[in-house]
């Protein structure tokens, strides 16, 4: 952490994320005074439903570049409710032409979220997030 003036803010000494087949379906990532780390699940449907290079990774990618957006003069909280309604939102554009998905189509990632704070760290605990429409 690098404090900056009064706030602290996180900064990128060394960042990897190797994947663990052809696919990476992980994300990491740092804006202000907020750090992630997503971990995205392999889905368990024979066909894929969005335009990523998998379910899952299309999750974690749009999770990272919600948090870039919304990890700003939010709180935690506030970020992490704007981002549920925005995956869910994305997730439902992304599979429109779907007709029906069971739980086990929709794709699923756990999100760890660390936010900075003058004097203190807040943690939030890890969220396993998944959409179903």
């Amino acid at each position: 952490m690098n404090a900056t003036g009064p706030y602290p803010l996180f900064r990128s000494l060394h960042r990897l994320s190797v994947p663990g087949s052809r696919i990476n379906e992980d994300g990491i990532g740092l804006h202000g005074r907020f750090a992630w780390v997503i971990d995205g699940a392999t889905g368990m449907a024979d066909e894929q439903l969005t335009a990523g290079g998998s379910d899952a990774a299309w999750l974690a990618g749009r999770i990272g570049e919600q948090l870039m957006k919304l990890c700003g003069n939010r709180s935690m909280d506030e970020a992490l409710g704007r981002l549920e309604a925005d995956i869910r939102s994305a997730f439902g554009e992304a599979t429109a032409h779907v007709l029906a998905i069971d739980d086990h189509h929709a794709p699923s990632a756990c999100l760890g979220l660390i936010e900075a704070q003058p004097g203190k760290a807040a943690i939030s605990a890890s969220r396993a997030v998944s959409w179903e429409t």
